[in-house]
């Protein structure tokens, strides 16, 4: 196996062991990917790195899948642009630092959505303390995240925690929400607000090689 291929398998391995229930994960390097004509629609226009990144996700959600029992030819999408899943499943897709990782369970009666999030570390935390205001609900988020991860930059694990939990959030949602809105607080970083509402939710991260992977789990 390539260096690739075994980091690849690390992702899958680390979010699989925190998903609850019947799950699968499929991670691997962004490559071209042929896709069904109903996905390779709504990417048209898009450039080739996109398309490239956009076909990765598509092929790792439907391989998920595949394993989990639920094949599909093609996934929509919403109006916040995230996968429509297969009734009765749920799932995430993440791409960067030429990563790519999909995940898909079946919904059980204690889990309402699932949200991941993958970071460069290296080409992203340059700029991460200067972009910090718009996407910081309140300076203690930054010693809150301390229990999930004291050895990642603070300001880097926020953007990242609040991107899964948008994820985790996306079929439930009927408007924008910035960023901002998203409130994480508590001695255990678990407490989510959106919006001032509290939002049951579960939190992991780890840094694997130089991909920060995280995940939310939105629990009823």
């Amino acid at each position: 196996m390539t260096s690739k291929e075994i980091l690849s398998r690390c992702l899958e391995d680390w979010v699989l062991r925190h998903l609850p229930g019947p799950a699968q994960t499929c991670a691997a390097p962004i490559a071209t990917y042929s896709m069904p004509e109903e996905e390779a629609a709504l990417i048209g226009r898009a450039v080739s790195r996109r398309k490239d990144e956009f076909s990765t996700g598509r092929h790792l959600a439907r391989a998920a899948l595949s394993r989990l029992g639920c094949p599909v030819t093609a996934l929509g999408m919403g109006k916040f642009r995230q996968p429509l899943w297969p009734e009765g499943t749920t799932g995430s897709i993440s791409h960067d630092g030429g990563y790519c990782i999909a995940a898909a369970q079946h919904i059980k009666s204690g889990v309402a959505g699932i949200g991941l999030d993958l970071i460069d570390i290296p080409g992203r935390t340059s700029r991460m303390a200067e972009i910090a205001p718009l996407f910081l609900a309140d300076e203690k988020e930054l010693a809150a995240v301390n229990v999930i991860s004291s050895l990642i930059m603070p300001e880097l694990l926020v953007f990242s925690l609040k991107e899964a939990i948008l994820k985790a959030m996306a079929g439930q949602l009927d408007r924008f929400i910035d960023l901002r809105e998203i409130q994480l607080h508590g001695q255990t970083a678990t407490k989510v607000r959106l919006a001032g509402e509290l939002v049951p939710m579960r939190l992991s991260a780890e840094q694997i090689g130089p991909i920060l992977v995280t995940l939310a789990i939105r629990l009823r």
